[in-house]
Parts: structure tokens; C-alpha cells; sequence
């Protein structure tokens, strides 16, 4: 089973199906599979998101602004600027 995950910025919408995603927040650093339990969290800000897609590992940037989190259902939805 995969992940959606939802890149959601001002003007764009991005979504991609992963295996994983590793998440880096103010309190420290997770990983969300499939079948996580819901969540909603901060982003630390310049921290470096890793996942995988079809096995292949991809990196993604937060901004300076930082960004928040919410995982539900299979989803991960980043609301980033």
C-alpha cells in the first residue's frame, strides 16, 4: 500500500504517490508509512524532507517559513510557501 502525498503550495498543487516520507519538526525527526495514524504538525523551518517513489529516493526543501504537516487516511499533505 502507498502514500499520496500532497504538496500544497499558494498557487500549486502538486501529488505524487510515495512509500514513505521523513519529516523533520521542531520537537525532532519521523517517519510516516502507510496505515500512520493521523497527525497534524509543524515543519522546522530549511529542513530537508526525504521520500521514496518507486523506490527511489527524492528530497524536498522547506523554506525559510517553515511549512505544517497532516496525515490522515494515507495521505501526507504539506502545506508549504
Amino acid at each position: 500500500m502507498a502514500l499520496t502525498l500532497v504538496i500544497l503550495r499558494p498557487f500549486s498543487e502538486e501529488k505524487k504517490d510515495i512509500g514513505w516520507i521523513s519529516l523533520e519538526c521542531p520537537g525532532g525527526s519521523f517517519v510516516v508509512g502507510p496505515d500512520h495514524r493521523p497527525l497534524v504538525n509543524i515543519l522546522a523551518p530549511e529542513s530537508t524532507l526525504t521520500y521514496t517513489v518507486k523506490g527511489h529516493e527524492e528530497t524536498l526543501e522547506v523554506s525559510e517559513d517553515g511549512g505544517l504537516v497532516h496525515v490522515f487516511d494515507n495521505q501526507v499533505i504539506l502545506f508549504l510557501n
